[in-house]
């Protein structure tokens, strides 16, 4: 059963800097078409051995009979100087880059649940943060029957002015912290949860897209959505996945070598796989962190049954 106790966290800019570009693929720029031609991977990727931008071309292959055949290659453009990279044709690199992102997509298998679990989750945080509200508003009340006996206390002359100063402005003080908190725990509410559920939803649509056929330009757009970094070399492709991608990407090699990353991954504390920021109250852990982002979704990932389908 998944029973998930959700404390949000506070993100700063960069932590939604980061997730906007992740969850909206749509604001990439989709390939142009060059001359009439369509090369959906043409400025995906960087030569690795000089730095130069990857260019795309036809070549057209004529035959005896009369018919001809259109094929897509993919260079390097020299522009920064000599290089010794050959041409790939685009049905390679289209293969390759299924198989990398499909490795740092949500496996297709957990996509239901997953989605079931963040409506779930954000309903818990709802009444949790109500709960929370509550609890520390009692706390406040606290505090105003105590300022009102101290200024009981100095008008019957049972403590002095400077007493009776010193106490209220400590007691004013706590009370200014408990009403920050209380602002915190309202403006954030499941502040940590909508990233991290426009990452999901970002990862499965990754996977429809590596999953479908000829979608090339798609796929490209979804390319710069999942990584960076992408460069050719030797006719293979390599890149660097984004925040939380490059989680799946552990949790899917863990899966392979028949175990999900748990006593020898650095995302695990000695308390467990549930992240720091969802065992405490609120305490304000931006999401950008890449540590809290891996265990946030190996936990999750561990609330699967432990079939890894793609």
């Amino acid at each position: 059963m998944h029973n998930f106790k959700l404390y949000s966290s506070r993100l700063n800019a960069q932590s939604y800097s980061i997730i906007d570009t992740n969850a909206q693929i749509e604001r990439f720029e989709r390939p142009r078409h060059k001359d009439g031609h369509n090369f959906p991977f043409a400025g995906l990727m960087k030569c690795l051995e000089c730095g130069a931008s990857v260019t795309g071309e036809e070549h057209i292959r004529n035959y005896k009979r009369g018919d001809s055949q259109t094929f897509t290659y993919y260079r390097c453009t020299k522009k920064l100087g000599p290089c010794s990279q050959k041409y790939v044709r685009q049905e390679e690199v289209e293969h390759q880059l299924r198989s990398e992102l499909l490795d740092v997509a949500i496996p297709q298998g957990w996509w239901s649940d997953w989605l079931k679990w963040l409506e779930q989750d954000k309903l818990n945080e709802t009444k949790l943060a109500s709960k929370n509200v509550v609890a520390v508003g009692e706390e406040m009340q606290e505090v105003d029957r105590k300022l009102n006996k101290l200024l009981d206390s100095y008008l019957d002359s049972v403590i002095n002015e400077e007493q009776y100063k010193a106490k209220k402005n400590e007691l004013f003080e706590q009370k200014l912290k408990l009403q920050e908190r209380i602002g915190k725990i309202q403006s954030g509410g499941s502040a940590w949860l909508e990233p991290f559920e426009n990452f999901v939803k970002s990862s499965i649509n990754c996977g429809k897209i590596v999953l479908g056929k000829n979608n090339c330009t798609d796929l490209a757009i979804s390319a710069k959505n999942a990584g960076s970094n992408f460069n050719l070399s030797e006719k293979r492709l390599s890149f660097t996945p984004n925040l939380g991608f490059d989680s799946v990407k552990m949790i899917r090699a863990s899966f392979r070598a028949g175990t999900l990353a748990l006593a020898k991954s650095e995302s695990v504390t000695p308390q467990g796989l549930e992240p720091q920021f969802l065992r405490s109250e609120r305490s304000g852990l931006p999401l950008s962190d890449g540590v809290e982002w891996s265990r946030v979704i190996l936990y999750y990932a561990n609330t699967r049954p432990t079939n890894c389908q793609s």
